[in-house]
């Protein structure tokens, strides 16, 4: 059987003003992020970010340099 991915917390930073999205291949856009410049966020969500065994996850930005850590498990 396949596992599923479960994103329980985001720890972001961006190094000039933009925007991230969050994308899973099954579920399409997530979320949209915006950033000012030397601006990041952590967050700890409620109810985690689920995908399914062939949902790809995937960010993309705007902004050029990211740091992006995805925290989570599998089920």
């Amino acid at each position: 059987a396949s596992s599923k991915y479960n994103i329980t917390d985001f720890i972001i930073s961006a190094q000039a003003a933009g925007t991230v999205e969050l994308r899973s291949g099954n579920q399409g856009t997530l979320m949209i992020l915006s950033f000012a410049a030397q601006g990041g966020m952590v967050s700890n969500l409620k109810t985690p970010v689920i995908g399914s065994p062939d949902g790809l996850l995937t960010f993309y930005t705007s902004i050029g340099t990211v740091n992006l850590s995805a925290l989570g498990f599998e089920n």
